[in-house]
């Protein structure tokens, strides 16, 4: 009996050793992978860098290593800066990739977009408080950044603006606190994505006399629905059309053109206002439902679009002016994001 009360013993004692072994196998492996990171992370970080216009060359062009203060034309990791350095105008030349460009205090010149030109700023954004910018023929996208108005004039370009990219966040993603915005006919899109499992809210912050022309209104996910919103007591107002295409929509966003509602629209909280004078459209991509419909027109009718036989919102109100419902299923209500 005693060698086998041994051997039981022994048994138990390999069994811990086993235990002992695989736990500091996965505390090695969890290490390994935590300082993989740490090492990853590190490397993804760039350090931006301010490069400062001085037109040196005194040829105005953007293009030229000679008119910034680092001797290099602006690359990924710049933000270019205009300031009391040297007031003269600017022609952006060529298609341009920088993590931003900072308008400042002291800059009293004109930024300018030539013909043809991209704009594709990152993270660090545009930030404009002094001087003027005039948009050109081409695309102005930002991307996982906001654009801030604060001073001077900044005439968007007659294609498109976007605010674009993966926030991790919340974010205020136009703010207008002072200054004059023109939209020059052209479209502003707000074509976010969520890389995190938080509810994110892109929020618009913007001034009574801010204007948009056409607005797209868009957030994408993989995991949460995020809120597309205004600030407290802001409505932003568009001259011609809004689409909702993806997303929540919070606050007042009033519109004078049509309103197309997509097949991503997740529904919401807040109101989308037709306010024009004159006959108004709705285009709907079947059962997809967008937030309230606040019907609030000094005369004339909002009415489907031809070819739209059904209309979903969140809640809906008639103040003045006309409706026409569409000549299929008018559904109002149900639960956000359905």
């Amino acid at each position: 009996m005693r060698p086998r009360l041994v051997l039981r013993q022994t048994q138990k004692q390999k069994i811990t050793q086993r235990r002992i072994y695989y736990s500091v196998a996965v505390l090695f492996l969890v290490s390994c992978c935590f300082v993989g990171l740490q090492f990853f992370k590190s490397e993804t970080v760039m350090a931006v860098n301010v490069n400062t216009w001085t037109n040196n060359t005194g040829n105005g062009n953007w293009n030229d290593a000679g008119n910034w203060s680092r001797a290099a034309v602006p690359g990924v990791n710049d933000v270019a800066t205009f300031d009391g350095t040297n007031t003269s105008a600017c022609s952006i030349n060529n298609n341009i990739n920088i993590a931003g460009i900072n308008v400042a205090p002291g800059y009293s010149g004109v930024i300018t977009q030539a013909t043809g030109r991209t704009i594709t700023l990152g993270a660090s954004g545009y930030s404009q408080s002094a001087g003027s910018f005039i948009g050109g023929n081409s695309n102005f996208t930002i991307t996982s950044g906001a654009f801030n108005l604060s001073g001077g004039t900044f005439t968007a370009p007659s294609s498109t603006l976007a605010i674009a990219g993966n926030f991790g966040s919340s974010a205020n993603v136009f703010v207008q606190t002072g200054g004059t915005f023109n939209h020059n006919n052209g479209t502003f899109a707000l074509n976010a994505a969520v890389n995190s499992w938080s509810g994110v809210t892109y929020t618009f912050d913007v001034l009574p006399a801010t204007r948009f022309n056409n607005l797209i209104l868009n957030a994408s996910t993989c995991c949460n629905v995020p809120t597309i919103t205004t600030a407290l007591g802001d409505t932003v107002r568009c001259d011609n059309m809004i689409t909702h295409t993806d997303g929540y929509i919070g606050g007042l966003f009033a519109f004078s053109g049509n309103l197309t509602v997509n097949s991503g629209a997740d529904g919401g909280n807040g109101w989308l206002i037709p306010e024009g004078s004159s006959s108004q459209c709705y285009i709907s991509a079947g059962a997809y439902r967008t937030c309230g419909i606040y019907v609030n027109k000094p005369s004339s009718v909002f009415q489907p679009y031809s070819g739209t036989t059904n209309l979903s919102c969140q809640r809906f109100a008639l103040v003045s002016g006309s409706f026409t419902a569409p000549s299929g299923n008018f559904n109002v209500g149900r639960i956000m994001g359905c």
